[in-house]
């Protein structure tokens, strides 16, 4: 009987080649696309959608309209500190599409609470150009050991992971500075 090692050593080498072409290629690709970055001249329409990621009645008697309001004051006042200087107008989700700016659509995956008092916050967002063109931020995460027992202390663990996830994304949306 003929021994498949020849034909596994094969495929392995066929896989290693392909991968170093689609990765040479990506990268290719990743450098001459235009990078969409955040345009202060322009103002930012801001859209948050929380699909799932908030269980009904984990908060209390607050709904999804509630929590995209919310974390869409924290895109403005994180924006603004990290130095922001154009308009952000945060919209309710179903809200009608603006005319001109660019558009920021924020989707939460998780916000929440696990058993070892862990705080996560996960989003991924979009932003389009005036143009049309987008950019993807990719997966932004940030989490926090919250040992407080206090209503007062979880709350405010909460607030910093999305607070932190907003500036985070910040910076995903701006041109990196200058070399020296």
């Amino acid at each position: 009987m003929k021994s498949l090692f020849p034909l596994v050593q094969f495929a392995r080498g066929l896989a290693l080649a392909a991968g170093a072409f689609l990765a040479v290629g990506l990268t290719r690709a990743a450098e001459s696309a235009p990078k969409v970055v955040l345009d202060a001249a322009v103002p930012v329409h801001v859209y948050v959608d929380l699909p799932g990621a908030i269980r009904p009645g984990a908060f209390g008697p607050f709904n999804e309209e509630d929590f995209s309001r919310v974390l869409g004051g924290y895109v403005r006042t994180e924006f603004k500190k990290a130095g922001y200087t154009g308009e952000v107008v945060v919209h309710q989700r179903y809200a009608q599409q603006p005319k001109a700016g660019q558009r920021l659509d924020v989707q939460l995956s998780q916000w929440r609470i696990d058993r070892s008092r862990s705080m996560e916050c996960t989003l991924t967002a979009e932003l389009t150009a005036a143009d049309g063109r987008t950019a993807n931020s990719g997966i932004v995460t940030e989490t926090q050991f919250e040992s407080s027992r206090s209503a007062h202390g979880v709350a405010d663990a909460l607030e910093g992971v999305a607070r932190r996830s907003m500036r985070e994304l910040y910076l995903r949306f701006t041109p990196p500075a200058p070399k020296k």
